[in-house]
Protein backbone atom coordinates (compact mmCIF):
# COMPACT_ATOMS: atom_id res chain seq x y z
CA UNK A 1 0.00 0.00 0.00
CA UNK A 2 1.36 3.39 -0.99
CA UNK A 3 1.84 5.74 1.94
CA UNK A 4 0.52 9.23 1.74
CA UNK A 5 2.05 12.32 3.28
CA UNK A 6 -0.79 12.33 5.83
CA UNK A 7 0.17 8.78 6.92
CA UNK A 8 3.66 10.04 7.74
CA UNK A 9 2.23 13.01 9.65
CA UNK A 10 0.09 10.66 11.72
CA UNK A 11 3.14 8.53 12.51
CA UNK A 12 5.14 11.58 13.63
CA UNK A 13 2.34 12.92 15.77
CA UNK A 14 1.67 9.57 17.44
CA UNK A 15 5.28 9.39 18.54
CA UNK A 16 5.15 12.89 20.01
CA UNK A 17 1.84 12.20 21.81
CA UNK A 18 3.29 8.96 23.22
CA UNK A 19 6.45 10.69 24.43
CA UNK A 20 4.50 13.57 26.01
CA UNK A 21 2.25 11.09 27.80
CA UNK A 22 5.31 9.02 28.88
CA UNK A 23 3.88 5.80 27.44
CA UNK A 24 6.24 3.08 26.27
CA UNK A 25 5.99 1.65 22.76
CA UNK A 26 5.52 -1.80 24.29
CA UNK A 27 2.41 -0.64 26.14
CA UNK A 28 0.81 0.43 22.86
CA UNK A 29 2.03 -2.70 21.10
CA UNK A 30 0.28 -4.84 23.72
CA UNK A 31 -2.93 -2.82 23.36
CA UNK A 32 -2.79 -3.35 19.59
CA UNK A 33 -1.83 -7.02 19.94
CA UNK A 34 1.33 -6.55 17.83
CA UNK A 35 5.04 -6.88 18.52
CA UNK A 36 6.90 -3.81 19.78
CA UNK A 37 8.93 -3.78 16.55
CA UNK A 38 5.73 -3.59 14.54
CA UNK A 39 4.56 -0.64 16.59
CA UNK A 40 7.95 1.02 16.13
CA UNK A 41 7.49 0.72 12.36
CA UNK A 42 4.11 2.45 12.70
CA UNK A 43 5.72 5.39 14.50
CA UNK A 44 8.51 5.58 11.96
CA UNK A 45 6.06 5.64 9.06
CA UNK A 46 7.19 2.29 7.68
CA UNK A 47 3.77 0.73 8.33
CA UNK A 48 0.43 2.48 7.83
CA UNK A 49 -1.70 2.80 10.96
CA UNK A 50 -5.27 1.64 10.34
CA UNK A 51 -8.28 3.59 11.59
CA UNK A 52 -8.96 0.90 14.17
CA UNK A 53 -5.39 0.99 15.42
CA UNK A 54 -5.46 4.78 15.56
CA UNK A 55 -8.62 4.61 17.69
CA UNK A 56 -6.99 2.18 20.16
CA UNK A 57 -3.80 4.26 20.31
CA UNK A 58 -5.79 7.44 20.98
CA UNK A 59 -7.63 5.76 23.86
CA UNK A 60 -4.36 4.45 25.33
CA UNK A 61 -2.83 7.92 25.07
CA UNK A 62 -5.84 9.46 26.83
CA UNK A 63 -6.76 11.61 23.84
CA UNK A 64 -9.21 11.46 20.96
CA UNK A 65 -8.99 10.90 17.23
CA UNK A 66 -10.28 14.44 16.82
CA UNK A 67 -7.43 15.82 18.90
CA UNK A 68 -4.82 13.90 16.89
CA UNK A 69 -6.28 15.05 13.58
CA UNK A 70 -6.71 18.61 14.86
CA UNK A 71 -3.04 18.70 15.86
CA UNK A 72 -1.98 17.44 12.42
CA UNK A 73 -4.11 20.16 10.81
CA UNK A 74 -2.64 22.73 13.20
CA UNK A 75 0.89 21.69 12.21
CA UNK A 76 -0.04 22.08 8.56
CA UNK A 77 -1.00 25.70 9.17
CA UNK A 78 2.27 26.58 10.86
CA UNK A 79 5.06 27.93 8.79
CA UNK A 80 8.62 27.24 9.80
CA UNK A 81 8.67 27.05 13.53
CA UNK A 82 11.84 26.89 15.63
CA UNK A 83 10.13 24.90 18.39
CA UNK A 84 10.22 21.12 18.67
CA UNK A 85 7.09 19.08 17.95
CA UNK A 86 6.89 18.28 21.67
CA UNK A 87 6.80 21.96 22.59
CA UNK A 88 4.22 22.69 19.90
CA UNK A 89 2.04 19.79 21.08
CA UNK A 90 2.19 20.87 24.71
CA UNK A 91 1.15 24.41 23.72
CA UNK A 92 -1.60 23.02 21.48
CA UNK A 93 -3.00 20.79 24.22
CA UNK A 94 -2.93 23.57 26.80
CA UNK A 95 -4.66 25.94 24.37
CA UNK A 96 -7.35 23.34 23.59
CA UNK A 97 -7.95 22.72 27.28
CA UNK A 98 -6.75 19.10 27.28
CA UNK A 99 -4.61 18.02 30.20
CA UNK A 100 -1.19 16.48 29.72
CA UNK A 101 -1.98 13.62 32.14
Amino acid sequence: MKQLKYDLEIAKVLKVFREIRAVKQNTLAIALNVHQGTYCKMENGQTVVTAGQLYIIAKELNTSLNQIIAFIDYLGKLERCPNSLSTILIDFLETSGESLD
